[in-house]
């Protein structure tokens, strides 16, 4: 009936069914079947309803949350944790369900619960580097200091990371470096000395440091000026240890955002603020929950690209792609004509 990972369509199926039961009934009690298919037909008992009418309750939030996994427009392998928990919690089973019912329950509980096991923890990471979800409302005090002390470690690995490129890039820089012809040498001070010009220069300053005795004058401009960044002491410098731990502490203590808005949008912000985090954050958020969004972009080619349309050139091809949706028409004659459906 379905393709084992594509079963949205069987939902869709019985949905529209339990919605034109009516219309269907009527259509197989017309006359205009004949009486010489009545043995054909099959009847369908109130039970047979009351069973669709559970299993679509039943699927409705699987329905919603692979549609909400197969958004384009914002990470989805940060929900995979939250939304795995909300459905196991789903499966659980009531008194009021009926065999069918809980029979389901089972089986899709039991898979549920085993499909993401080999990977949970790399998804915990996932979840707590997407600012919707960094407190771990669904996991335990325990796992959520494991898994921030693994962001640690993942951080300093990030900072290694980058110390040895730029160390690279400074060694094929002073590799590029190419000598500069020598400037003439300038004028030495004891032959500026007698000048006239130095000499009326010498004179106004005499001038000046005679006329003025303001000593304390200069002191106060100081302190008033520059008293707040005055360093007396000079800060020792931090272990990369030390400054991944601090970066984390610090995004983990910040406010979390709310679930309609872009997580993406708010690394891009909060960068500079948090420089190593959030190259770690960049690296996991682009991860697709699912393969549907490059299907997509198979089967528009597809629908662009065909044996009566091989000579499109890339540019034309990547034009029609993104001008709209396209589909094909076929006329009477067999023959295909591309449609542009603006979007």
């Amino acid at each position: 009936m379905d393709v084992r990972r594509r079963w949205n369509s069987a939902y869709d199926m019985i949905s529209r069914f339990l919605e034109m039961q009516v219309a269907i009934f009527a259509t197989l009690k017309s006359k205009e079947l004949g009486k010489e298919r009545e043995s054909e037909l099959k009847s369908f008992h109130d039970d047979d309803f009351s069973v669709a009418e559970e299993v679509i309750q039943l699927l409705k939030p699987f329905k919603d949350k692979t549609t909400l996994l197969c958004s384009e427009k914002s990470p989805t392998i940060s929900i995979i944790l939250p939304l795995h928990n909300k459905l196991l919690d789903k499966l659980c089973e009531q008194n009021a369900d009926t065999p069918t019912v809980r029979s389901m329950k089972n089986i899709m509980f039991k898979d549920l619960k085993e499909r993401f096991a080999r990977i949970e923890h790399t998804l915990h990471i996932v979840s707590a580097l997407d600012p919707r979800f960094k407190m771990l409302p669904f996991s335990s005090g325990n796992e959520r200091s494991a898994v921030y002390s693994d962001i640690v470690l993942e951080v300093f690995r990030v900072q290694n990371i980058i110390k040895v490129k730029r160390e690279k890039e400074n060694k094929d820089a002073e590799l590029d470096d190419v000598e500069v012809p020598s400037e003439p040498p300038l004028p030495s001070l004891s032959s500026l000395s007698d000048s006239p010009a130095v000499s009326s220069v010498k004179m106004r300053v005499k001038a000046d440091v005679s006329s003025t005795s303001c000593g304390d004058c200069m002191e106060s401009v100081l302190h008033s000026f520059l008293d707040d960044v005055y360093i007396t002491e000079i800060e020792p410098p931090k272990s990369p240890n030390v400054i991944a731990e601090q970066q984390v502490n610090e995004y983990r203590s910040a406010q979390a955002i709310p679930l309609q808005e872009n997580p993406l949008s708010w690394w891009k912000e909060n960068e500079f603020k948090f420089p190593l985090v959030s190259k770690l954050a960049r690296a996991y958020l682009c991860i697709p929950a699912t393969s549907v969004p490059s299907e997509r972009v198979f089967s528009t080619a597809g629908e662009i690209l065909s044996a009566q349309r091989a000579r499109l050139k890339p540019k034309h091809c990547k034009s029609l792609k993104e001008s709209g949706k396209v589909g094909l028409k076929v006329n009477h004659e067999g023959s295909q004509n591309l449609m542009i459906f603006n979007t």
